[in-house]
Formats: C-alpha cells, structure tokens, sequence
C-alpha cells in the first residue's frame, strides 16, 4: 500500500508505505519529503546504521493513474523477505 498526502503549507508529501507477505514478514515506513519534479517524489529515512539510509522513489505516469515504486537500503523496516517497491494501479 502507498499513502500520499500533500501538506500545501509547505508543499510537502507524507509519504506512507506498507508491505506484507503472510507468514513471512511486514513492513512500514512513513516520513515526509518534497517533489523532485512533476512525476518523482522520494523519501529519505535514517536506516538501523549510522550512515545507512533507506531510499523510496515514487514516479507517476503520465496521466498518474500507475506508479512506479523503488526502495534502497531499506531491509531493516521490512526484513529480507519483502520489498517496498512494485507498480501500483491508482483506485
């Protein structure tokens, strides 16, 4: 699952993600980050070490009704079973 929501204030996104696998694992993060253009959101969180940190970059198509999500270093929210990244179909 992913969860955006746009705080105009300060043109910020609360960027929610959950995976699960039964029996297997699950998994969440949640931060808030800014845009890096029209289609491209990515979120930044401090990862278990120091200098480690976790990565999801959300692109849309073009007319947003897909996206696009990738993960890096981010094993330590879900464990080495699942994923946060996948194509997602807007509802």
């Amino acid at each position: 699952m992913l969860a955006l929501d746009r705080d105009d204030e300060n043109s910020a996104y609360l960027v929610i993600v959950d995976t699960a696998i039964p029996n297997q694992c699950i998994g969440k993060i949640r931060g808030t980050d800014r845009k890096l253009d029209a289609s491209t959101l990515r979120l930044r969180v401090k990862a278990g070490e120091p200098n480690e940190v976790c990565e999801i970059t959300v692109r849309y198509n073009g007319d947003r009704s897909r996206v696009q999500v990738t993960s890096e270093n981010c094993d330590h929210f879900h464990g080495p079973s699942c994923d946060f990244g996948g194509t997602l179909k807007r509802r």
